[in-house]
């Protein structure tokens, strides 16, 4: 029998055989590994984009509770939107807004603490006058206030005005939802000498408890 480079014939033929078997098993892997890696891609671009979506609703969520309340002011920073009553309150004290101020209310809040408003001049609160109404709809600023203090508490806090409109569907409902005969629970409280302030066309809710 023949010999070609030490093998028989037959040997040839297996030896091709076996390259073909051995390439088409190294074809095979290296198929698995794109598949591998394919899936893995997929997997990836899946989890991504379950991320992106969960960061669209917990932005969205924050957004949406930031802009209970925008702010206008003819001085300092000119514009802001926050959550609640009492937030506004707290950067008009710290002089963040200044001048003539502007408060509209755009969407329900709820306040877990008193809102207090000092009067000009008091620490770094700056204004000449503040007006807070209602815009686009009928709406509620509303809190469960520890028993013995106020909802709002005008602190000494000069020409301020709440104009609940009750006009164009604009309404302004103000309500402090603590049952309690505790002297000083109260819905709006004028204190430390507070004038020439104006509470008009609101409903003004107060809950008692003998």
């Amino acid at each position: 029998m023949k010999k070609i480079y030490g093998v028989s014939n037959d040997g040839v033929r297996d030896g091709v055989l076996c390259a073909q078997a051995e390439g088409t098993s190294r074809k095979s892997r290296i198929h698995d590994r794109e598949n591998k890696k394919s899936n893995h891609n997929s997997m990836k671009s899946i989890y991504s984009f379950i991320l992106v979506l969960l960061l669209s609703v917990v932005l969205f969520a924050g957004k949406a509770e930031a802009q209970n309340i925008n702010v206008t002011a003819s001085g300092g920073t000119a514009s802001g939107t926050y959550a609640t009553l009492k937030a506004v309150f707290d950067a008009i004290n710290a002089g963040t807004h200044t001048g003539v101020i502007g408060v509209s209310i755009v969407n329900n809040t709820t306040e877990t603490a008193t809102c207090v408003l000092n009067a000009s001049g008091t620490g770094s609160a700056s204004y000449t006058a503040i007006t807070i109404s209602p815009s686009g709809g009928s709406f509620t600023i509303s809190g469960a206030i520890t028993a013995g203090s106020p909802l709002i508490d005008l602190s000494g806090a000069d020409y301020v005005t709440i104009d609940g409109l009750n006009s164009g569907g604009n309404a302004l409902t103000i309500s402090n939802t603590t049952a309690s005969a505790t002297s000083g629970t109260s819905t709006i409280r004028f204190i430390g000498g507070a004038t020439y302030n104006t509470i008009t066309r609101c409903t003004v809710l107060g809950s008692f408890s003998a």
